[in-house]
């Protein structure tokens, strides 16, 4: 089995690589299909619909599996002990604090809200023996991220959900909260966050894609912008400015320009962004998100080992300060929810995860650095887009930290599926 340097799509050849039988090669060749396939409707339906993402993600790791007798290119080669450990130590310690808290109705929330951490080996094996194909599906991502960015736009004036058939909550006289395809506002801006750097990694990474995801920055800005999540704001900065300080060069100082133009007109001539902004310097005596950490570190307190996974909102009025309060659901910091929901063995998955892409991702880069990702000087097509996913993934991963930070967007089940998607192939060991 062979790619096509000109699609980067899966097809049979190279020596020792026919089945034996034409029913055999029929039968690799629709595994493999299958593989592709629903790999890019899961970039299809992730930024659209949390039910179908799942769906197509399931069909992807059963097409994947039957694919590994036939395809030993798409066996994991993931990162000694790093991701697999990762997920046993976030698994083990949200199982080991709900035991200890006596919890056993939240026994199954590790396996609801992590379950699709499951595919990262499937998706990194595909990454490193795919690149070509990968990028072209984090493409597929982004740009129908941008659709639904044109659609969370038109919410922004108009106020209607049209897919929930309800009234959108005003921001202001004449804007509104936009939501995207999804029920909350801060699950489409952490939405919009990561699909707008990739788009904005494969404007400064490679020589290919270029024209389009550049148009794509744009309407995903904007949408991100009017989701007024300010922690997705936050980490959006943090991934640019992390694209530039690595793809230093003439496209890359025009994407930061143009980044820092549109911060400061939005700033300049839209009250609604300033009003939030300002909102956050506003309040008189303790901010509610601080009493909620305060809340949270007073029941880390009382168990070191976490109170276990989904219990911060029946357990809050016991350890809270008394003011205003948003929202009890969970302690609005994916850290601070880590060791909540488990301990430090979950604090240490969940940056064992996230973190470990960050820093995988940051490393492969490093060792690239002296390589030219132009196509034409030399470096085939498959380098070049090994370089734009790592890009991705560093920068995807370092807007997730800074923005969870404030939120749980790793307790997301849309959001983290895409961050699942940029972060995968950092963990790929191909061309190590």
């Amino acid at each position: 089995m062979i790619k096509s340097e000109a699609t980067g799509l899966l097809a049979p050849g190279g020596p020792g690589a026919e089945p034996s039988s034409p029913r055999e090669r029929a039968s690799r060749i629709t595994v493999l299909a299958a593989v592709e396939a629903s790999l890019l409707g899961f970039a299809l339906a992730v930024p659209l619909s949390l039910a179908a993402a799942q769906i197509f993600l399931g069909v992807f790791m059963l097409a994947w599996i039957l694919s590994w007798r036939s395809t030993p290119a798409f066996r994991p080669r993931l990162r000694p002990r790093l991701a697999p450990v990762a997920l046993a130590l976030l698994f083990a310690g949200e199982i080991l604090a709900a035991l200890v808290n006596h919890s056993p109705s939240h026994l199954d929330d590790p396996f609801r809200k992590h379950g699709v951490l499951i595919a990262l080996p499937a998706l990194a094996a595909v990454a490193a023996a795919r690149p070509i194909f990968y990028r072209r599906v984090i493409g597929l991502a982004a740009a129908t991220g941008a659709i639904v960015a044109f659609y969370a736009i038109w919410q922004h004036f108009m106020g209607v959900d049209v897919i929930r058939d309800r009234a959108l909550e005003p921001h202001s006289e004449g804007a509104f909260i936009a939501t995207g395809a999804f029920s909350h506002h801060l699950t489409y801006g952490g939405s919009a966050m990561l699909l707008l750097i990739a788009a904005a990694g494969l404007v400064a990474g490679g020589e290919r894609w270029r024209g389009l995801p550049a148009a794509l920055v744009l309407p995903l800005g904007f949408g991100l912008l009017w989701s007024y999540a300010r922690s997705a704001w936050g980490g959006a900065f943090v991934g640019v400015a992390a694209l530039v300080s690595v793809r230093r060069g003439r496209r890359t100082l025009m994407l930061a320009a143009a980044a820092c133009a549109a911060g400061v007109l939005a700033l300049a001539l839209d009250s609604t962004v300033r009003a939030r902004v300002e909102e956050s310097f506003r309040w008189q005596g303790t901010p509610p998100r601080l009493r909620l950490w305060q809340a949270a570190v007073r029941m880390l307190a009382d168990h070191p080992l976490g109170i276990g996974p989904g219990r911060f909102d029946e357990l809050f009025m016991r350890y809270w300060t008394p003011g205003r309060i948003h929202s009890t659901v969970h302690a609005h910091s994916d850290p601070l929810r880590a060791a909540l929901d488990g301990g430090p063995l979950g604090v240490a998955g969940y940056f064992g995860l996230v973190g470990g892409a960050l820093v995988c991702a940051a490393r492969g880069l490093r060792r690239r650095r002296g390589a030219d990702g132009a196509v034409g000087a030399g470096v085939d097509l498959a380098a070049s887009s090994q370089r734009d996913l790592l890009l991705i993934a560093m920068a995807a991963s370092a807007a997730f930290i800074v923005s969870g930070l404030f939120q749980t967007y790793f307790w997301d089940q849309e959001d983290v599926m895409l961050w699942l998607l940029l972060a995968a192939p950092a963990f790929s060991l191909r061309d190590d």
